[in-house]
């Protein structure tokens, strides 16, 4: 049985058992799911497709984490001495710049590289593998090899990655007009009355740090929409927009929710490791292997939360 829309079909002859909820939301579609729903239906995913996504995480994570681990031991183990100082520099810190240059020289540029590469390759290339699987586990019932699934996201990479850095571009021209105004009024007002603009220079750095969980919570879809809805550029965006209009709540506490039960399931994968290994290669080690066993999940749970918001919307 399917429910058959604008967008495609979700299909319930699965072979596991699904929850009544589940089954409703498959056969119906009667109301957006819940997190739980999204966390259950992201297990069964992960669970019957264990092998793919894990293969996905050796072929995409792996390399990055190792390479990630060698930069932390090689450029980013500091002295004692470094620490001390780089705590006492960052207590006197007021700007970024500031924040920057206490940091250790180097370290700056490298863990700027590690997050480039994580934001730009990593995250298009395993969310499109993930979200391709996923979406065809669950609306096709059909099991696609990682080869296939890679295929898929690699012929994809180019436009994902350039929708991303089209999307950050815009953001960032936002957040530099934004900054531009609020440190204009902070200026005009102190002037005239100096309590007044710290409490206006507060209230704006609150106000961009929500801005800028509203624009991750959304912008974090747009490599699923360009490579399941074979959209890129401006017409991902304005999509990606669009079929998360309305949902920020729900989008922000899913987020919320995924980010505490994943650092919940490290720390204890890690403390397991860390008595099984007690050398800090083995605990290195460690670190890699949970990284590769639970960023499937999220991504799966993600991809879960972009059919939902899929199906909603046929705009």
């Amino acid at each position: 049985m399917c429910y058959d829309g604008m967008r495609g079909s979700l299909c319930i002859g699965l072979t596991w058992p699904l929850s009544t909820v589940q089954e409703a939301f498959l056969l119906q579609l009667p109301r957006p799911l819940s997190i739980r729903e999204v966390f259950q239906a992201g297990l069964v995913v992960f669970r019957h497709r264990f092998r793919t996504l894990i293969g996905a995480s050796l072929l995409v994570l792996a390399p990055y984490l190792l390479a990630s681990a060698y930069i932390r031991i090689r450029f980013l183990t500091f002295s004692d001495n470094d620490v001390e100082s780089t705590l006492k520099q960052l207590e006197h810190a007021t700007t970024l710049s500031q924040y920057l240059r206490a940091m250790p020289p180097g370290s700056a540029a490298w863990i700027a590289l590690l997050v480039l590469l994580y934001i730009f390759l990593v995250i298009p290339l395993f969310f499109g593998i993930v979200v391709h699987v996923t979406s065809q586990h669950v609306t096709k019932r059909s099991d696609v090899t990682l080869a296939e699934a890679g295929n898929v996201s690699f012929r994809r990479l180019l436009p994902s990655v350039v929708t991303m850095v089209l999307a950050c571009l815009l953001f960032v021209l936002a957040m530099l007009l934004y900054w531009f105004v609020l440190g204009l009024m902070v200026s005009l007002l102190s002037a005239v009355l100096a309590p007044l603009a710290d409490v206006v220079g507060v209230i704006g750095s609150l106000a961009f740090l929500v801005g800028l969980l509203w624009f991750a919570v959304r912008a974090v879809y747009l490599p699923a929409i360009v490579t399941e809805e074979g959209l890129s550029f401006v017409r991902a965006v304005i999509r990606c927009w669009r079929m998360t209009a309305g949902q920020t709540a729900r989008l922000v506490g899913f987020s919320i929710f995924l980010t505490f039960f994943l650092s919940i399931a490290q720390t204890l994968l890690t403390v397991i490791g860390d008595i099984l290994f007690a050398t800090e290669g083995g605990q290195l080690l460690v670190t890699v292997l949970v990284g590769l066993l639970i960023t499937p999940f999220a991504y799966v749970c993600l991809s879960v939360m972009y059919l939902d918001l899929r199906t909603r919307r046929t705009d």
